[in-house]
Order: C-alpha cells, then sequence, then structure tokens
C-alpha cells in the first residue's frame, strides 16, 4: 500500500505557497539515536515482552522494509514523537513514546500511536517549514494549517497500522483527556456531540487558526469519514479515488465551522485587496487609466472604493505606477498563502475582465503574465 494515495488532499506545501525545506545533511544527525540508547529504553522483547508482542507485525502491516525502532521515555504526560536521523548513511527514524502513554493505552491504541508517527516520517513532515510569527501573518498562518493537514494523513496512517476504528478513535480520546481506564469510556458519539455543540451553538472557535494541531473532535470525524475509504481500499475496490476527494472536502469544511469560518474570511480579506489594486494594476499597466477603465473599476470594486483608489493615486507625489505596483506586491505576498484553487480563480478573473471589455494589448497582457508570476509563480 503507498501511504502517499490516501494522505489527505490538503497536506501539500505547494498549495499555500510554501516550499519544503532543503536538508542536505539528511533529516538529523547520527547522534540523535545514541541519545535514544544512552536516555530511553528501546522495545524490546526482553525488556517489554508484552507490547513487543503486540508489535511483533506492526511492519509487515505498514508494509514498511524493516522493524521500527521503537523508545520509551519516563515522562507522565501522554505523548509521542518521530525523531529523524542519519544510520549508515541512510534516512531513518525512530518513534519515542513517553510511559504515561504506555500505561494507559491498550496495545491496539499504541500500534495506531506509533503508525501515526512513522507516517509523519513517511509524508516527510520533518521537512515542513515551522510556524513562525516572525515570518509575517500570511505565511504563520499558512505554515499552521499545513502542519495540521499533516496530522490528518498521519491520523490514516495510524489506523492502517491498528486497522481499527474503534482504537484510533480511543487513542485520540485517552491522549485528549489524559486518562484511560477505569476512570474514561472512549464513546465516540458523545465526543462528536462537543463537535456539534462548537460548530452549532458556540459558532467556533477562532483560536483553532492557531493551532497546530485539529481539534480531537474534528480528528475523530476525518478519521470516521476516511473509514469506509479504507475499506474499499483493503477490499481491493478501485472506486476509492472519487470518494477519498469528497471525504477530504468535507473534512475542510468541517474546519471551516469548528473556526467559526475564521480563516476563511481573512483569506478571503487578503484575496480581496489583491483583486483591488490587481486590477488597478492592470488599468494603469500603459501609465493612464482612461474613461472606459475608470467605469470598468467603479462596476467592479464599488463606487466608493473606486472613488478611494483614484484619490489615492491623485495624491501621488511620484508614479503612482509605482505606487500601485507596492501596494499589489504587498498584497500578492500575504494572498500567496491562501489556497491554490482560490488564487488561480482570481487570476481567471482578471484575464475574463480583460477580455469582455476588450481592452488587451501589450501593456496589459505583461501585466497579466505578472499577476500570475506573483499569485502562481507561473512565468
Amino acid at each position: 500500500m503507498n501511504f502517499l494515495h490516501v494522505r489527505y488532499r490538503f497536506d501539500e506545501p505547494t498549495l499555500y505557497g510554501l516550499e519544503l525545506k532543503d536538508l542536505p545533511n539528511g533529516p538529523g544527525s547520527t547522534e540523535a539515536r545514541a541519545r535514544l540508547l544512552s536516555e530511553a529504553v528501546q522495545i524490546t522483547p526482553a525488556l517489554f515482552p508484552e507490547l513487543a508482542n503486540h508489535l511483533r507485525d506492526l511492519s509487515t502491516t505498514m508494509f514498511l522494509p524493516e522493524e521500527i525502532d521503537c523508545f520509551v521515555t519516563a515522562q507522565p504526560e501522554m505523548q509521542a514523537f518521530c525523531i529523524t536521523h542519519s544510520r549508515r548513511g541512510c534516512e531513518r527514524y525512530s518513534v519515542v513514546l513517553s510511559s504515561g502513554l504506555i500505561e494507559r493505552l491498550e496495545p491496539e491504541e499504541i500500534r495506531f500511536v506509533i503508525g501515526h508517527e512513522v507516517g509523519h516520517f513517511l509524508c516527510e513532515h520533518w521537512r515542513y517549514p515551522r510556524p513562525d510569527r516572525e515570518s509575517g501573518l500570511g505565511q504563520n498562518l499558512a505554515a499552521l494549517r499545513l502542519s495540521r493537514a499533516a496530522e490528518i494523513s498521519a491520523d490514516r496512517i495510524g489506523m492502517v497500522a491498528c486497522g481499527s476504528l474503534n482504537s484510533a478513535c480511543a487513542a485520540m480520546i485517552k491522549i485528549a483527556a489524559g486518562c484511560g481506564s477505569p476512570h474514561l469510556r472512549p464513546d465516540v458519539p458523545s465526543l462528536l456531540h462537543q463537535f456539534r455543540q462548537l460548530s452549532l451553538q458556540e459558532k467556533g472557535i477562532t483560536d483553532g487558526i492557531w493551532m497546530t494541531h485539529p481539534i480531537i473532535p474534528l480528528r475523530i470525524r476525518a478519521i470516521l469519514r476516511f473509514e469506509s475509504v479504507y475499506r474499499k481500499i483493503t477490499q481491493g475496490s478501485d472506486s476509492w479515488h472519487d470518494e477519498l476527494q469528497d471525504v477530504d472536502k468535507s473534512i475542510e469544511s468541517d474546519f471551516d465551522s469548528s473556526t467559526g469560518q475564521a480563516l476563511q474570511h481573512m483569506s478571503n480579506q487578503q484575496l480581496e485587496s489583491v483583486r483591488c489594486w490587481g486590477l488597478v494594476y492592470l488599468f494603469c499597466a500603459d501609465g493612464v487609466i482612461s474613461k472606459t477603465e475608470q467605469r470598468l473599476m467603479e462596476e467592479t470594486l464599488g463606487p466608493e472604493r473606486s472613488g478611494k483608489v483614484l484619490k489615492f493615486l491623485r495624491n501621488q507625489s511620484g508614479s503612482p505606477v509605482d505606487a500601485v505596483t507596492r501596494k499589489l506586491s504587498d498584497a500578492a505576498a500575504e494572498a500567496r498563502h491562501s489556497p491554490f484553487d482560490k488564487r488561480k480563480n482570481l487570476v481567471t478573473e482578471f484575464n475574463e475582465l480583460v477580455e469582455q471589455a476588450g481592452i488587451v494589448d501589450a501593456p496589459i497582457e505583461s501585466a497579466l503574465c505578472e499577476l500570475r508570476r506573483m499569485l502562481l509563480d507561473e512565468q
């Protein structure tokens, strides 16, 4: 099974104008695993006989060429992570589980967690740019959105590892609550009720756009949606591709509703700014905005905004074209991290407008090419 075929559609850096980090020396130092050998305890049949027995076929289940390298570290919180490193000149990884997680999760639930962490390695999530508020609002939000998308892909791989929807959901619920049996019964309908309250009654939580992980109710809804696709794959059916696309769209819609559409509103504002200054950039491409172009600007932007733009141009002491170019460049730099399909639709709108208006000429053609470069990285 090729896990990259079932990764979440929005788990793709280029959709947000981001690039994978270039790591010429590999994913990490050769000392990373040495530190684990010195500071943690490796899961082996001798040291963890029962757990090792439950994990013995995990690499086969996940179609991996070698055994998964797992360690346990003394930590009361329920945590897990994957450390990437170089080993014998190749990219390798080790999965680290906290003792708190080992004590509270059932073996099948631990398989989900390990599969999830291995999924991050297989999808090369360790090469993704990290969220950083100093990088600018647009880029930071894009990196956070990509980070959340990566979790959805990793959850799918985790479910393949444990082969059980119930175990996958139970693991996530226990980790969210920080406890297991006998205190907690991981009842999925009850947790989904929380999501409905959040989306319908509380109108979402806007802070969700600043999180690196999707909220647990959303992740459970996502894995529930994916389950039918997974079953078709395991049964050898070829009819799952279209269904997977529909599933991915529904998951994205769930996230928007859980945050009160906050990210969508912000993205729309950024794109609207590009739309405004992109149109002005086109209309003044030949150095002057004609009466026809002023009328088109008023029809497209509205009288109030169009009037403000014309006033802005009249008040420029230097070249109005240079001022518009600066405005457009600033707006495009932020909008470049909006969803690719929305940026593409905006470029299409620019093309259709000038064609319908019959104002296509060499300067405008050149300006359209520049807009495509700014928004889509196309020459």
